[in-house]
């Protein structure tokens, strides 16, 4: 057998800063959930304000991930727009195709998106917070 001296002290040191490391992320990921919500409720249409109060976050992974999620069933319709006005970002076709109508009637409503921009911001937020955080907590 091969001693590496000083590999027994790194696993110990290493393996005491998981527990700190995930709870530092954890509250990131809270903080980031809590502000994306606010967000996106703040952005959502204001018609009926039962887009907006459906609006919240689902911890996810023991808290070191989340879903944002909208419960009113016209959410996509006022995210993406719909008949002529649809406007789909990049990278989102295959959530917007889930919505797309059968083209019985045409409504055209502009695209307000709220969830994506929220999102986008955000999540841009949590890795630079992420990245920033890692090295004080490697100390």
């Amino acid at each position: 057998m091969i001693d590496v001296k000083g590999v027994s002290q790194a696993k110990r040191i290493l393996l005491s800063l998981v527990p700190k490391a995930k709870a530092a992320i954890q509250e990131l990921t809270l903080n980031t959930a809590i502000a994306m919500t606010a967000e996106a409720e703040a952005n959502a249409a204001r018609d009926t304000g039962e887009l907006a109060a459906s609006i919240h976050f689902t911890l996810t992974r023991g808290g070191m991930g989340f879903i944002l999620l909208a419960d009113a069933p016209h959410w996509a319709y006022v995210e993406f727009g719909t008949g002529g006005l649809v406007e789909i970002p990049a990278g989102y076709e295959a959530l917007a195709a889930q919505y797309r109508g059968k083209g019985i009637k045409e409504v055209n409503l502009p695209a307000r998106p709220f969830l994506i921009p929220a999102y986008v911001a955000h999540s841009e937020i949590y890795l630079q917070n992420v990245k920033r955080n890692l090295p004080r907590l490697l100390r």
